[in-house]
This record gives structure tokens, C-alpha cells and sequence, in this order.
């Protein structure tokens, strides 16, 4: 069995987040470039495999984030075993706030109040330290998940929630 096989079998099979260690996502993309090579060496159409990598890649991060997404990953979870646990986690943090933004203070053009405690210039706007600005929800979260010295100008209690999230909680 290939190691693309057993990677997906393995994700499919389990109902918590399976292994994905650095040596697993090494063997697949072994078996990918020698695929590659192989098609390319002998002047092949290496649309099926494009294909399968493309299906792989589109599929595998959705099932991955919604495991992750509802708390189904191993008590015993660490880097080496789990090579994408702390991006899927962030990925996952960032919806939440995301939601939580949107549902709860976004404006009829999908802003948001932040507070800026440094100056920060984000594509191409610049906005002043100590400024008080709307901006879009997708912004605001990327730059507090991004580590911005700033503060989204919200009630105590979802306040409390986003926060926490930030922190890792």
C-alpha cells in the first residue's frame, strides 16, 4: 500500500484526528516526485496523478480542520506525531473569533471597531497608534491572530471568550 493510500485510509477510518507525522508527509511526497518523474521522463500525461494530488489536497486539510474543529484530536497530541496540529489549530482559533466578530459586532458592511496600540500599515492603509478604527472582520482577526499590538473594541464578555482563544484557551 502506498503511503498516499495509508495516509487517507488511515484519516478516513479514524474518528479522531490520525497521526501525520514529518516522516508520513516525507513518504508521500517521495511517492508523488518519483510519480512525477516517471510520468515526465517518458513524455506521459500526468493528469491522473495532478488530479490525485489535487483531491488530496482539497480534501485531507477539510477533514483534518473539522476533526480539529470539534476537539476530536488525541489527548497524547504533540508536534512530531501531529506535523499540521498547530497550524489546524490556528486555523480553527481564527474561525471562532472570526464567528464570534461576526455574529456579535460586525457593522452592515462587515466591520469592526479596533483599537490600535501601535502603528500599523496593512495593505497599503496605514493606521496610527492610539487610533480607534472600523475594520473589516477578515483583517481584524488576521492581525490579532498575527500577534498585533491591538484590540478589537468589544463588550467584557466576548471580549473575555476572544481572548481567551488568543491565548490558546
Amino acid at each position: 500500500m502506498s503511503s498516499i493510500d495509508r495516509v487517507v485510509l488511515t484519516e478516513l477510518m479514524s474518528e479522531e484526528l490520525s497521526r501525520l507525522g514529518r516522516d508520513e508527509l516525507l513518504d508521500v511526497a517521495r511517492e508523488v516526485q518519483q510519480g512525477l518523474s516517471f510520468c515526465l521522463s517518458r513524455a506521459l500525461p500526468c493528469a491522473e496523478l495532478i488530479e490525485l494530488l489535487h483531491d488530496l489536497a482539497k480534501s485531507l486539510p477539510r477533514i483534518r480542520l473539522s476533526k480539529v474543529y470539534s476537539g476530536a484530536v488525541p489527548a497524547e497530541a504533540d508536534e512530531r506525531s501531529f506535523v499540521d496540529l498547530e497550524f489546524l489549530e490556528g486555523v480553527a482559533r481564527g474561525l471562532y473569533i472570526y464567528y464570534m466578530l461576526l455574529l456579535g459586532l460586525a457593522d452592515h458592511e462587515l466591520r469592526v471597531p479596533v483599537r490600535f496600540d501601535e502603528e500599523i500599515v496593512l495593505g497599503g492603509r496605514r493606521y496610527r497608534a492610539f487610533s480607534t478604527r472600523l475594520v473589516r472582520v477578515t483583517e481584524a482577526v488576521a492581525l490579532l491572530l498575527a500577534g498585533a499590538k491591538m484590540r478589537i473594541v468589544m463588550p467584557g464578555d466576548i471580549a473575555k471568550r476572544v481572548n481567551a482563544l488568543l491565548r490558546g484557551g
